[in-house]
């Protein structure tokens, strides 16, 4: 009985210790991938400004050099309109008229590689106003999704939108 007791004893401060040591080494891995994800977070902030800078300048002047931002499969919607493929994109912007961009707000963050394979991926969203040709500036909205593809970004998905304001129906 007193062996029984002793044993029990034994494996309940086993137990414990094992307890201690489990949860010593989440903390410790809870420590590093809060690091990790600040580390992350601060690279992709760091990757929307030189991305968003490249973007608007080479739409604003060098607008036959977009293809090359975008992915050879990416997606644009440009309030509403949907072209898809980096070629028919470039097609779809070089109609457009001449614009300049101002950003007023940049916001960028990474996407959890679960959800993207392991790629590393951002999601920036950027708020400003776009004046075309010689016309009235309007504010904007737009969202991409990059990602890195040899040692450049590309464009996987750009939604555009002009905001203007709702008209009550009467």
């Amino acid at each position: 009985m007193k062996q029984q007791i002793m044993i029990n004893e034994l494996l309940s401060r086993l137990k414990t210790y094992l307890n201690c040591v489990c949860l010593g080494k989440y903390e410790i891995k809870e420590n590093k991938t809060m690091d990790d994800l600040k580390t992350k977070i601060d690279q992709a902030c760091r990757v929307a400004e030189e991305f968003t800078k490249l973007y608007y300048e080479t739409v604003d002047k060098r607008r036959h050099l977009l293809s090359r931002l975008y992915l050879d499969t990416g997606l644009l919607s440009w309030n509403g309109n949907g072209v898809t493929g980096n070629e028919n994109i470039l097609k779809f912007v070089i109609e457009l008229p001449t614009s300049e961009h101002t950003i007023n707000t940049l916001d960028a963050q990474p996407v959890l590689e679960s959800a993207v394979n392991g790629q590393l991926t951002f999601v920036i969203q950027v708020t400003g106003t776009v004046k075309y040709q010689d016309k009235t500036p309007k504010t904007f909205q737009q969202n991409f999704i990059i990602t890195a593809h040899g040692d450049k970004w590309k464009i996987v998905s750009d939604c555009f939108r002009l905001q203007e304001p709702l008209t009550a129906n009467t």
